[in-house]
Formats: structure tokens, sequence, C-alpha cells
């Protein structure tokens, strides 16, 4: 079955380079047409785009893309703005890796185990510091100090972290129906 793609859908400005990158990201030739990112990538550069929308659209594809039931992927604001900005590897590129930066960015250790209480309250951090008139270091060292790197002391966290993960990359990267045109 070929899909034929509204106009619409398929032209977004974004660079050359920018494409090619989420292209292998996605698994597609280079070859491959617009139709094949995900809808939460063309949001990325859509006219009158806010952030506000912009981080609606991914936490949609992130709650409604996933490949393991029953494992949510906690989408806190930092995550949320890494992937607006496609900052995959969270300060990192082209230095030494940071176990400082281990949370950041697409990691496993991004999967960090928070309570239902927590992403609220970091949203919560994170538009006040947005909105502030004066922000000292401290309320940024306060307001990201939940998202410290650390493994799961045991197996089912471990296992858990790792499924969080993939349902993450699978909502990231996978677009919904034209997985199998190039396979």
């Amino acid at each position: 079955m070929q899909i034929t793609p509204d106009k619409d859908e398929t032209t977004f400005k974004v660079s050359a380079g920018e494409k090619a990158r989420m292209l292998r990201m996605c698994g597609f030739p280079d070859a491959a047409g617009d139709e094949c990112f995900p809808r939460w990538f063309k949001d990325m550069f859509g006219k009158h785009m806010d952030e506000v929308t912009k981080a609606m659209s991914i936490a949609t594809a992130v709650e409604r893309n996933f490949v393991i039931d029953n494992v949510e992927v906690p989408l806190y604001p930092a995550l949320a703005k890494s992937i607006m900005k496609r900052d995959w590897t969270g300060a990192d590129l082209g230095k030494r890796a940071l176990l400082v930066n281990a949370s950041k960015g697409l990691s496993p250790f991004a999967m960090v185990d928070l309570t239902e209480e927590d992403v609220p309250e970091m949203t919560q951090d994170f538009e006040d510091l947005k909105n502030a008139t004066a922000v000292s270091t401290a309320d940024y060292k306060t307001a990201h100090s939940r998202l410290a790197a650390k493994t799961p002391g045991d197996a089912e966290g471990f296992m858990l972290m790792l499924k969080r993960y993939t349902n993450l990359l699978h909502a990231l990267f996978s677009s919904s129906q034209s997985l199998m045109m190039y396979k």
C-alpha cells in the first residue's frame, strides 16, 4: 500500500543536515521522503508553534507510541527540552563523556525513577525559573538536583529503566505508518 500524504504534512522547513541526521536515527535511507519523519519532529518546525505546543506534541508522541505495555516514560521538563532542541548527546558532543551529563540527552540514565508528584513539581519549578526576574545558581542547582544519574539498585529497577528507554526511543524515532515502507 502506497501512502499519499497531504502536501502540508510533507513540507516543513528544516536544514538538509538535520533531515539527514533524523533519517539515519529513524533507520531510513537518505532518499526517503518527508512523510517518513515522526509527527512530533515535523511539529517542531511548524509555523506558529510555541514551546508549550511543541512540548504537548512530544508528550503526545511519548504517551501514545510504545512497544512495552505498562511502562511509562517519565517526561520531565529537562528531557522534553532536550528533545525539542534535539540535543541527543546532552552537552557531551565532541568531548569526553562526563558522569554529570549522564542523565541529559538520550541515555538510559535519563529514565530516572520519579514519583507521580515529582514530574508536576519539576514542571512547576521549571516554569517558575523561566518566569522569574532574578535567578541564582543555587535556584538552578535545586531545580536540577533530582536528575542525578544513578544505576538502579536491583535487577527489577534496571529492567524498568531499560524498558522506559526502549519506549522513549520507539516513540521518538519510529513514524507510525511509514515504518514498513523501507524495511
